[in-house]
């Protein structure tokens, strides 16, 4: 089913797919979000998402805070990339809401540069971007996952 069709018939399962949904280019509401800096609407995204939930099985914040652009841009990605730490903020937030191992994945995800096919992840790009107030939450976000899955080896 079309993501626009279940959500005119009012299908919760339709909404989920409208969030997660994608252009050609692997662009959706959160990536678009993100890039333009709408913190506002990255929180309503991210709250729908968590209400409706269930209805993805429970990892749909999960799928969403993964989903990339065809080059490996996450909403992350674009948002440090751009230097929006109001939304980086709340992604992390959100991160910080899922098991370590998953937020780490998301925050160490590589990108894919078509100009110089070297790959980045968010903490990389806001440090060539410029942008050290994202750098400086990204990389004490990741220190603090390395401390807390250091801490649970013990």
């Amino acid at each position: 089913m079309y993501a626009h069709v279940g959500a005119a018939s009012g299908g919760a399962r339709g909404f989920i797919d409208l969030l997660s949904s994608q252009n050609r280019y692997g662009y959706g509401p959160l990536h678009a979000a993100a890039y333009n800096g709408r913190k506002k609407v990255v929180k309503l995204i991210l709250r729908l998402t968590k209400e409706h939930a269930d209805v993805g099985g429970g990892s749909a914040v999960l799928d969403l805070l993964q989903l990339s652009t065809t080059n490996g841009n996450t909403a992350l990605h674009l948002a440090a990339r751009l230097g929006h730490s109001e939304v980086i903020a709340l992604l992390l937030e959100e991160l910080g809401e899922l098991p370590a191992a998953s937020a780490a994945m998301i925050l160490d995800a590589k990108n894919n540069d078509t100009h110089t096919n070297e790959t980045h992840t968010p903490l990389e790009v806001s440090r060539q971007n410029g942008h050290k107030d994202c750098e400086s939450m990204l990389s004490a976000f990741r220190d603090g996952l390395r401390l807390a899955s250091e801490a649970n080896a013990k």
